[in-house]
């Protein structure tokens, strides 16, 4: 069992879901705090991007967006773990992928990757996207489907935390008419970056429940039995 498991299945569940919740809370004060009395602060907006530059001096750091995109960092960590954990099976690869995914997603939360990409290739970002989200699906619904005869909670908080990534990439879509936000555009912003960080903490904590389940089930299950050739009458191999 690996050494990365063994760390997971050890984290507190109640204090990691307390501590997660009050980030998802500050962040959204933080955001609304904004919208309402600062709204080209980039420390405290909701959809501001980090942006790294050279004077460090002149980067932009925004907090609420340097939050979703560490709790996918741990998402991801964590799904590593159960990657390696996971039963010797057909379905193990999709695992990995899944964590993959959210690695990738951490990457676009951070560095804004889907606008940059979108604004130098003059592709829409959904389209870019097309083939790791195809992935990504194929790979979730391998996994929920094994998920269920392992840890139903687990299952359950991944559902979760789809749908509500699911809902805030439908809320992304209409608050813009090609370049230009429609009206009442700060209305929609507000609840799709809150749905995305809530998702990406639904996708942490089930990593975490389902680790443990893994790591429980290993134990007591108990090494596997040694295979010995067929004995014959004496004894002997």
């Amino acid at each position: 069992m690996s050494k990365l498991a063994r760390w997971v299945a050890r984290v507190r569940l109640r204090d990691l879901v307390v501590f997660v919740a009050a980030g998802i809370v500050l962040m959204g004060v933080m955001g609304i705090g904004a919208v309402m009395f600062d709204r080209d602060n980039p420390w405290c907006d909701l959809d501001a991007e980090i942006t790294i530059r050279w004077p460090v001096s002149d980067s932009t750091i925004a907090l609420p967006a340097l939050w979703s995109g560490a709790l996918l960092v741990a998402a991801a960590i964590v799904w590593a773990a159960a990657w390696s954990v996971w039963p010797r099976e057909r379905s193990r690869p999709m695992v990995l992928i899944v964590s993959l995914f959210f690695l990738l997603m951490s990457c676009d939360e951070l560095a804004g990757l889907h606008e940059r990409l979108e604004q130098r290739l003059g592709i829409d970002w959904q389209v870019l996207y097309a083939l790791p989200v195809l992935l990504m699906a194929i790979g979730t619904v391998v996994v929920l489907r094994r998920m269920r005869g392992i840890d139903r909670p687990a299952t359950m908080l991944l559902v979760l935390g789809t749908a509500a990534w699911g809902i805030s990439q439908v809320l992304e879509f209409v608050q813009w008419r090609g370049e230009v936000p429609v009206p009442g555009y700060v209305y929609l912003m507000v609840p799709e970056e809150l749905l995305e960080a809530t998702g990406s903490a639904l996708f942490l904590v089930s990593g975490v429940v389902l680790v443990k389940a893994l790591v429980e089930r290993r134990i007591t299950a108990g090494p596997a039995p040694a295979t010995s050739a067929a004995v014959g009458p004496a004894g002997a191999r």
